[in-house]
């Protein structure tokens, strides 16, 4: 029985040795291009969903005009883009919290385009087109592009050069730099950076 017993443990030992084995070599042949997908290019609830398509709430319809670079409150250039500060911002109909709700954003680092200015509020456009207004304190001038479709994060900007991840649609980026065909980017969770090609992203220029 003893004998037996012995046995046993060497059969169990060696089937733990065979099991480690494959997974190391299944480790060590791996892809290594990183393959991460986002479960959503934009993810915002319309709060007048129960209104039928002529009676929706639009942008208040104010004695605004869209200001030039010139004449921006802040000072900087109009249109810009910026960033969502939050996992969780309201645009509004008008540039105050009077005003009802039009979109709520649910995507932190989204990019949005500045079309007007008030001196606490923004007009902005989402990747979509749509427009509405969020006050200052919930966008970020740090600048982001989210993917337009699923792309190579290249090494060099060239399409030919070696591939350090593979994004898909709808993944928002930090951009570094732009030239006329290619930006500088770095996934926000793995931090890899690379190059994509401008027509392949949105919030560049």
């Amino acid at each position: 029985m003893i004998f037996l017993h012995f046995i046993k443990i060497a059969v169990i030992s060696c089937v733990c040795w065979l099991g480690a084995g494959a997974f190391i070599m299944e480790v060590a042949f791996a892809d290594p291009v990183l393959k991460r997908k986002e479960t959503k290019v934009l993810t915002r609830a319309y709060l007048h969903e129960d209104a039928n398509e002529n009676s929706k709430i639009k942008l208040a319809n104010l004695p605004i005009k869209k200001l030039t670079k010139h004449e921006s409150f802040s000072g900087f250039p109009l249109p810009r883009f910026v960033s969502l500060k939050y996992s969780k911002a309201r645009g509004r109909v008008g540039p105050g919290i009077k005003y009802p709700t039009l979109w709520e954003y649910h995507h932190v680092h989204l990019p949005l385009l500045v079309i007007g200015e008030t001196k606490t509020w923004r007009m902005v456009r989402d990747i979509n087109g749509d427009e509405s207004w969020m006050h200052i304190r919930l966008l970020d001038g740090k600048r982001t592009v989210i993917t337009l479709k699923k792309q190579a994060l290249r090494a060099r900007p060239r399409v030919t050069a070696a591939r350090r991840a593979v994004i898909d649609k709808g993944v928002v980026l930090y951009m570094h730099d732009c030239m006329p065909k290619w930006c500088a980017v770095r996934d926000l969770k793995t931090k890899i950076k690379g190059y994509v090609r401008t027509q392949d992203i949105w919030g560049d220029s």
